[in-house]
């Protein structure tokens, strides 16, 4: 049985309300968790860093990616945020083990409803996932780790690493440092967000 039967409810078959976020902890199986429910998740707070979605100082507070995927009972080593417009974030063990990604659920203690405006006006929610407190962890050439800060997420999914990257991975024996690997490693970050490669990456390019 799913940790989350105990700790939160149940998870559902359907979206009842906007705030219901998608869960795919199974290939090919769709649940929802309510926001009510995800509160009841254990949660941290912290003050919003580095964060373009958060200009003014704003204190966010919400469950971590590695809580609920502890929670949830998922064998899987990563997660993968889907956002409404096809965006992807995706979100590895080594990601999850430096930056400790959070799913936000309040901005300054309020709900989605109350929370501020994107650039151009729009919706942050349902959902946005920031870190509590961001440093770089590794630069090939001119590109560094990127803060994984997608909004308007509305799905998570709990992946293979090995899967979700495999579709790009080059073929054959390459040193770490060489052209292909570094080339592979900028895409697998950055370009693999939008752009996709069969069913896996964002379809948002």
């Amino acid at each position: 049985m799913l940790a989350a039967l105990m700790v939160t409810g149940t998870l559902l078959t359907a979206r009842v309300a906007p705030t219901d976020l998608e869960i795919g902890l199974t290939a090919g199986a769709t649940q929802f968790i309510s926001y009510e429910d995800l509160l009841r998740f254990p949660q941290v707070s912290f003050a919003a860093s580095h964060d373009s979605n958060f200009p003014t100082p704003a204190r966010l507070s919400g469950v971590s990616l590695d809580e609920l995927k502890h929670s949830l009972g998922s064998r899987q080593d990563m997660v993968v945020a889907i956002c409404e417009d096809g965006y992807r974030s995706n979100y590895p063990p080594s990601y999850i083990a430096a930056h400790h990604p959070v799913l936000v659920l309040k901005v300054d203690g309020k709900a989605q409803k109350d929370w501020p405006k994107t650039h151009d006006g729009g919706e942050l929610g349902p959902y946005v996932i920031s870190n509590p407190d961001f440093t770089p962890s590794f630069k090939v050439l001119s590109h560094e780790d990127e803060a994984q800060i997608p909004f308007r997420v509305v799905r998570l999914d709990f992946r293979s690493e090995s899967q979700v990257f495999g579709a790009i991975a080059p073929r054959g024996e390459f040193a770490p440092g060489s052209p292909v690997m570094d080339g592979y490693r900028i895409a697998e970050q950055n370009c693999y967000r939008c752009h996709n490669m069969g069913a896996e990456g964002g379809h948002m390019g």
